[in-house]
């Protein structure tokens, strides 16, 4: 038993080093780092930061800013499906709620001046780059 002794404090301040938190873990300081005063940048992270948390969505418009004119008959077109004329909704163009009204009314103010027809997409802008995919909704819909 007495020649364990020693080891057995040997192994104590070894196992006794500073755990350095995992980033998911939030802040958790060991006596000895709070007593060096020694702040690692893992200390400052907030505790209560969630990894998995998936990010929330945002508008494009939103986002960048962009203005959205009855005249842009390019940009309005891509808001409209190529074969039926229709206006896609909301779970598919992932517009939030006062974006999607201002594109409705300009896409209708568009229709009514004559600039865009009504019921297909102009041919000139069927090959224009997609600002969302039609066929994978934000939200699913019956069809």
């Amino acid at each position: 038993m007495s020649l364990l002794r020693p080891l057995r404090n040997s192994l104590r301040a070894i196992v006794s080093i500073p755990r350095v938190p995992i980033q998911g873990q939030g802040i958790r300081l060991n006596s000895d780092v709070a007593a060096s005063g020694k702040n690692n940048e893992l200390d400052l992270l907030p505790e209560d930061v969630n990894p998995y948390e998936v990010e929330k969505p945002v508008c494009l418009l939103c986002k960048y800013d962009v203005p959205v004119d009855y005249k842009n008959v390019r940009f309005l077109s891509q808001f409209v499906s190529p074969f039926t004329g229709r206006i896609y909704g909301r779970h598919i163009t992932g517009l939030c709620e006062r974006q999607q009204i201002i594109v409705e009314k300009a896409i209708l103010q568009s229709r009514r001046m004559r600039l865009m027809p009504e019921n297909r997409k102009h041919p000139e802008y069927i090959r224009d780059p997609q600002l969302f995919d039609v066929n994978r909704p934000l939200r699913p819909h019956r069809f």
